[in-house]
């Protein structure tokens, strides 16, 4: 049996690509790395985006909970939730195509 990833790697992963993908959170973060990036809600951006999560998502559900701490085992079901809930902005919602003054706080 292949050992699954462990939940901290995904973590810094998952919060890599928010960051890059939204760095106007990132900096309200205090991560100022990416200080010289906007957010990008053209379509194609979006969709890649979204791709993305997806990725993440079957990445997180493939983590097997047998080698998680009792506190990464509560952790993991809200970050199953964040990634579905901005899956539901970029694509249901669409704030970043309805809203003209749109920034990187119009995503979940």
């Amino acid at each position: 049996m292949i050992a699954s990833e462990p939940l901290h790697h995904f973590v810094d992963d998952y919060l890599s690509f928010l960051y890059e993908t939204n760095p106007s959170a990132a900096t309200f973060d205090g991560v100022h790395l990416y200080d010289d990036l906007l957010e990008n809600f053209d379509r194609g951006s979006v969709e890649r985006d979204v791709q993305s999560l997806a990725g993440l998502a079957r990445r997180l559900a493939a983590i097997s909970t047998d080698s998680l701490t009792s506190v990464e085992r509560v952790e993991r079901p809200w970050i199953a939730a964040h990634i579905q809930g901005r899956m539901h902005e970029l694509e249901k919602i669409r704030t970043w195509e309805r809203n003209p003054r749109c920034t990187g706080s119009c995503s979940a």
